[in-house]
């Protein structure tokens, strides 16, 4: 749009982006009184013969002031109106925009569907001119949109987990008698914190068709496992570790060795 941008005949800023699929331009429009308002018209309907003679009909949203009283029949309204129709834009302002004279200079025009929009009117309090101002309703559907329990890991959390197994008193796993006690009193401390700190939420994602063939509790402890292994990973691979691998052997060494615990 930068071509036609012409001081005080016609000058416009627009920005575009997307309501789920589909495309969307907000374009904003000054037009000086003293300016021509045949070259203002000319511009004008150049940019929406662009716009919306695209494969896919995007939606348009048109606003600003061209010095056009819209309460006020005339030829240069009846020109304005000429090209709206044109591209089927329609317009959401009938109150008036400014008082002092009453006049209704600040409009909105839109090809989108007006039954979720809803517009208003107001004194912003800076402007002799009043705002206006659209509210969009848009629903947007996430296809096969579901909810999963998982756990949220971050480096905050990691330094929690630690300082909590630091601070747990490990005496009586020390003076269990045998390894299967050692170790089970060792998972449950440790299951306890980890399920504090990393607590199970639900989580809106994008279903992924998985492995029908595999069960979900199957697919469920392949998540606690991995969960675990990070866990793991994050706390051996720190300066602040809680245990290191050379301070426990659980395959030979767990029942008969302290558990170090720096």
């Amino acid at each position: 749009m930068s071509p036609l941008n012409q001081e005080l005949i016609f000058e416009c800023a627009a920005i575009s982006f997307k309501f789920g699929d589909d495309k969307c331009y907000i374009i904003g429009l000054y037009r000086s009184p003293l300016a021509c308002f045949t070259s203002f018209c000319d511009k004008f309907d150049n940019i929406l013969s662009t716009l919306l003679n695209q494969a896919t009909m995007p939606s348009v949203f048109i606003t600003g002031d061209c010095n056009v009283n819209f309460l006020h029949t005339g030829t240069n309204l009846t020109n304005v109106m000429n090209i709206f129709s044109s591209v089927n834009m329609i317009s959401l302002i009938n109150k008036p925009t400014r008082e002092s004279p009453t006049s209704l200079l600040d409009n909105i025009f839109t090809n989108y569907d007006i039954s979720s929009i809803n517009t208003s009117v107001f004194d912003p309090l800076l402007s002799d001119h009043f705002a206006v101002l659209s509210r969009i309703t848009y629903n947007v559907i996430y296809p096969n949109l579901f909810s999963q329990l998982t756990r949220i890991f971050s480096k905050p959390k990691f330094h929690i987990f630690s300082h909590l197994l630091q601070c747990e008193d490990w005496s009586p796993i020390y003076n269990a008698k045998s390894f299967n006690n050692n170790f089970n009193l060792f998972y449950h401390k440790f299951l306890y914190f980890f399920n504090t700190t990393f607590p199970l939420v639900n989580v809106n994602s994008i279903h992924k068709p998985g492995n029908k063939c595999i069960k979900p509790d199957i697919h469920e402890l392949s998540r606690e496992i991995k969960n675990f292994h990070l866990v793991i990973e994050m706390l051996t691979s720190t300066n602040d570790i809680l245990i290191s691998r050379d301070s426990i052997d659980i395959s030979s060494n767990l029942g008969r060795k302290p558990l170090m615990i720096p």
